[in-house]
């Protein structure tokens, strides 16, 4: 899933590993705080009204609580120095995020093939229309900088938290309209449901991608190549990789090249050769230590 945002809001490179992993926790218990309480003002109105909308709000907000607590998981560890990304962790919330991609499509066709089945008329009463707009405002709101962050990050798991968000305004949108349409024009009950069924697909598929990547033996923790890598200000092994045979003589740079141990290293000042080039027989290094001293200095 392609994101795309304003970078004067969201500039990229401008803050490092540690700031981003901070964003990405903030962000997150702000997804929980929100989407609780709206999951339980949306599952009290529903059982009072009988609204088959607000029980879905509740639902998609329970599915994003989840999500929101995965990444948690996944980058408190980190929060302290420039720790270098652990993937099993990534490996492990990518793979929860998928699954509860899984669960909102199950949780989605349920409902609307029942909804279909039974006649079920959409709720177009004014407690659903608030708290949908409502609700559609402030999940937008909080969605914003969840792909910058994925982006800055190269995390498959703040990316899976993304799309989890986007899907429930997709879905919160469908209900939304669905409503209204249903105030105008009565005979068009059925098209929040068909529509919902459509997009059960394009969660599936979502939930699919993530599961596959988070099993794949060349898991690298990075956004399944839909987003751009990061700034190389970082030095984690999901860093912008840049060629170090660029700074080594000429006469050495096809050894180098063709030595598979040192063909890229994350670069951390590109106007410091000595962080990829040493005095070694291939005027190569791969000294990681010297480069975590040099971005110290």
């Amino acid at each position: 899933m392609p994101f795309n945002f304003p970078e004067r809001l969201f500039p990229k490179g401008k803050y490092d590993l540690h700031q981003m992993r901070k964003f990405a926790l903030i962000i997150s218990w702000i997804s929980i705080v929100y989407n609780g309480i709206e999951g339980a003002v949306s599952v009290g109105l529903g059982a009072d009204v009988g609204s088959r909308a607000l029980i879905v709000f509740g639902v998609q907000s329970g599915v994003e609580v989840l999500s929101a607590t995965l990444v948690i998981y996944r980058f408190r560890r980190e929060l302290n120095g420039n720790i270098l990304p652990n993937l099993i962790l990534e490996r492990r919330a990518t793979l929860g995020i998928g699954i509860l991609f899984v669960i909102l499509t199950i949780g989605t066709w349920t409902a609307s093939i029942v909804a279909l089945a039974t006649h079920d008329e959409p709720d177009s009463s004014k407690p659903s229309l608030i708290v949908s707009a409502c609700s559609l405002l402030c999940m937008i709101f909080v969605w914003l900088p969840k792909p910058w962050i994925a982006t800055e990050l190269n995390s498959s798991v703040m990316r899976g938290e993304a799309a989890c968000s986007l899907a429930c305004i997709y879905l919160t949108v469908v209900l939304f309209i669905g409503s209204l349409i249903f105030k105008i024009w009565t005979a068009g009950w059925w098209m929040d449901s068909a529509i919902a069924i459509l997009l059960g697909f394009f969660f599936l598929r979502e939930g699919w991608e993530m599961i596959s990547w988070a099993r794949n033996k060349d898991f690298n923790g990075g956004c399944c190549k839909t987003c751009s890598t990061p700034s190389d200000t970082t030095i984690s092994n999901q860093q912008t990789k840049l060629d170090k045979c660029d700074c080594c003589p000429n006469d050495n740079k096809k050894e180098c090249t063709e030595d598979t141990a040192c063909a890229s290293t994350p670069l951390l000042n590109n106007n410091n050769t000595n962080s990829c080039c040493s005095a070694s027989t291939k005027s190569c290094s791969n000294d990681t230590d010297t480069i975590l001293k040099l971005e110290q200095e």
